[in-house]
Order: C-alpha cells, then structure tokens, then sequence
C-alpha cells in the first residue's frame, strides 16, 4: 500500500507511531522469529500448525510494519495549537453533549 498523499499527525501522534514501529520491529520481530523457529523443531512442517501459525503471524506483523514505515513517511507534523477556538481539527479537544445532557470530553 502506496500512500501518495500526505498525512497530517501531531507531534504525539507521530511519537506513538514511532514507538509501535520500534516495538513491532524490535521485540515483537525476534518473538515472531523465535516462534517459527521453536515450530520448525518439531519436524514435518506440512502438517505442522505451529508452524502455519507462526507464519501468518509473520505476515500480520510484516504488513503493520509497512503500513506504520508508511505512515511515518508521509506524516506531516502539525501543531495542534494552529486551529483557532471554536473549530475542530485535527488534535482538537472538543466537548460532546448527548441528549440527555451528559458530556463526555473527546
């Protein structure tokens, strides 16, 4: 998955990303490389679901990878500050009120 637009992320927004991409690459990987491992120990692979298993893990966490490298590569960092009171936008804090009265701060 190709992004060719831009994506805008707060400076938290962006550091949550990077922490997941150094997470999924770092021990996230050598679990998924020890589980594969260990699953080939035990013989026949055509018939081994560990193993199966194993793999499609890898393939999950492959493309998380691709897809946070991505987004991180796209990313555009803006400040939340930028948006004037009384309008939404990305990083806005808003307060929403249901019928009934009750708010929740989102």
């Amino acid at each position: 998955m190709s992004r060719n637009k831009a994506e805008r992320l707060t400076e938290s927004q962006k550091a949550k990303l990077e922490d997941e991409l150094a997470e999924l690459e770092g021990p996230r990987r050598a679990a998924v490389v020890e589980a594969i491992a260990r699953a080939r120990s035990f013989g026949d692979l055509s018939e081994n679901f560990e193993y199966h298993a194993a793999k499609h893990e890898q393939g999950l966490l492959e493309r998380r990878i691709k897809i946070v490298r991505d987004r991180l590569n796209s990313a555009i960092v803006i400040d939340e500050r930028e948006a004037p009171s009384g309008t939404v936008g990305i990083g806005a804090h808003v307060r929403i009120e249901d019928e009934h009265g009750e708010q929740i701060d989102v």
